[in-house]
């Protein structure tokens, strides 16, 4: 598991988290998201002031990869034909 710091943004209202061994960011900006991210830490989100920094035990970076794509539809996916055109 990679050490994270997390931290939620009032002025832009964003839950920040950074990767501490590659420094990638990942912003989540939907409520429902945040609430089920700070609920594994046992956090609300009245309660999250400041800067925290614990284990990623949410999975938000596995293996250097994000877990969740808010782009996934833009992904190319691969289109094959099972019959022969000739």
């Amino acid at each position: 598991m990679s050490e994270i710091k997390f931290w939620y943004d009032e002025s832009i209202e964003r839950l920040i988290i950074l990767n501490l061994d590659n420094q990638k960011r990942v912003v989540y900006r939907s409520k429902k998201r945040i609430e089920k991210f700070l609920s594994t830490y046992d956090l609300a989100l009245s309660n999250c002031k400041g800067v925290f920094l614990d284990v990623d035990r949410v999975g938000v970076f596995k293996d250097g990869e994000r877990e969740f794509s808010p782009f996934r539809w833009l992904r190319k996916k691969d289109h094959t034909v099972s019959e022969s055109i000739e």
